[in-house]
Order: structure tokens, then sequence, then C-alpha cells
């Protein structure tokens, strides 16, 4: 009895210390990558190190998506599936006038992880781009952007029925989204009775 006891109390006491390992936000694992070492192709482990969110988003966005050289492919790749630390919060700038048109910026969305995936996809980097999620990302998210971006890859390689039954699996979660619906519309057409 006095062993059981010591084990539960152990649990309890270490409870609280693996809690704080978890990420808090989706933002703790937005600039996780697969290349953790320069012996993978790691370009540099401080790689986000000094850059603001707006500006590592709008480095991301002028990747181009054509290259004429393989090596320069190869690097932009290699950019985008870099394992860094994450970028610092940016510091607001209260003399600023605020944009008074702008949503409201979701503080767990993981804009640099989305922005890497979709430039991925957009060099054709597929296979890349579907290991870095099922890296970083554990199991089908609750974030219906990074659920989208797990849909869009299953489609492009081809597992269209894989990709409509996760639709139908998250349609309580995110079913009131427009583009929820459209892909829900797509998957309702290819397999409706008598379709071909």
């Amino acid at each position: 009895m006095r062993r059981l006891f010591i084990a539960v109390l152990f649990v309890f006491i270490a409870l609280p210390a693996f809690a704080q390992d978890t990420p808090t936000s989706l933002r703790a694992i937005e600039t996780r990558g697969i290349l953790t070492s320069p012996q993978e192709g790691q370009l540099t482990p401080d790689l986000w190190a000094g850059v603001a969110r707006d500006e590592g988003l709008l480095l991301i966005e002028s990747l181009p998506t054509k290259y004429s050289s393989p090596t320069f492919y190869r690097l932009a790749e290699r950019f985008l599936l870099t394992d860094a630390p994450g970028i610092a919060p940016t510091q607001v700038d209260k003399k600023a006038k605020p944009d008074l048109n702008a949503k409201p910026q979701d503080p767990n969305r993981p804009d640099i992880l989305i922005a890497r995936l979709d430039k991925l996809l957009q060099m054709g980097a597929l296979k890349s781009a579907e290991k870095l999620y099922n890296t970083v990302v554990d199991d089908l998210p609750n974030n219906f952007d990074l659920a989208y971006r797990s849909l869009q890859i299953l489609m492009l390689r081809g597992q269209f029925t894989a990709a409509c039954v996760d639709i139908q699996a998250m349609q309580s979660l995110h079913g009131n989204d427009p583009r929820w619906k459209e892909l829900n519309q797509l998957c309702r057409i290819q397999y409706a009775v008598g379709a071909d």
C-alpha cells in the first residue's frame, strides 16, 4: 500500500513538469521542421533569430515557386524544412496607427508553419510538405487552417477517399467554414449515387 501511495504521489508531483513541456499554443510548433541537424541539411539552428513574425511571413511569401536551378530549389526547400526555435513575439508599435479594417489576429494561429506548408505545395514539393506536416502536427488538429492543409495534401496525393472521410469526421468542428463546405460538396459530388 505504501508503494502505491509513493507511486501516485510521484505521478502527481511530476505532472506539472510534463505539462510545462507541452506547447500552450500552436505557435510553439510553427518553426519546427524535419531537418534538425547540419548533417540532415539544416541551414542553421537559429534560422529565425532576430526576425519579426511579419518579416518571416514576407520572406517565405517572396520565395519563388519555380526555379531554373536545382540547387536553388533544394536551398529553398531546406530553408522551409529547417527546424529552429520559435520566433519571438512582435513588439507592438504604440505610435503606429491601427488598421481599423484588419481582422483581429488569432494568437494561436501558426502562421509561419502554414506559410511554409503553402510554399512547399506551390513549389510542387508534395512529399516534403507531407513529411513536415506529419512530423510537426500531432494527429488531426482542431485548427481549421492546419486541417485544411492536411486535406489538400491528401487530395494532391490522390487519397481522395481518405480526405473525404476526414472531412466528414471533422464536420462538427469546421462545418461552418466556407472552404470546408466547398470540400464537403466536392466529396458529395464525387461519391453521389450514380455519379461518374
